[in-house]
């Protein structure tokens, strides 16, 4: 919800699958990891890469941070570096 309301709020939420929710988020050493439930990989593939993408760039902008890593449950799903995206 604080990134949706920091960055781009209608752009970020027209992405989300419903039922999607951040079970926690942890901020350490120049980075946030933050773990989702099982709703990321929901219908279109291309949709939800594209709902990882404008996760990635509200992160990005709204914290002062480096890095991101993306869990669903126990499984990785996403890292990014900000070079990665400036690049």
């Amino acid at each position: 919800e604080e990134l949706a309301n920091k960055y781009e709020k209608e752009t970020l939420k027209s992405y989300l699958n419903d039922g999607l929710k951040l079970l926690k988020y942890e901020i350490k050493e120049n980075k946030i990891i933050l773990n989702f439930n099982n709703k990321i990989y929901e219908g279109d593939k291309s949709t939800n890469e594209e709902a990882l993408n404008c996760i990635t760039y509200s992160v990005f902008a709204t914290y002062d941070i480096d890095n991101i890593e993306i869990y669903e449950g126990q499984n990785k799903i996403l890292e990014k570096s900000r070079k990665d995206i400036e690049n």
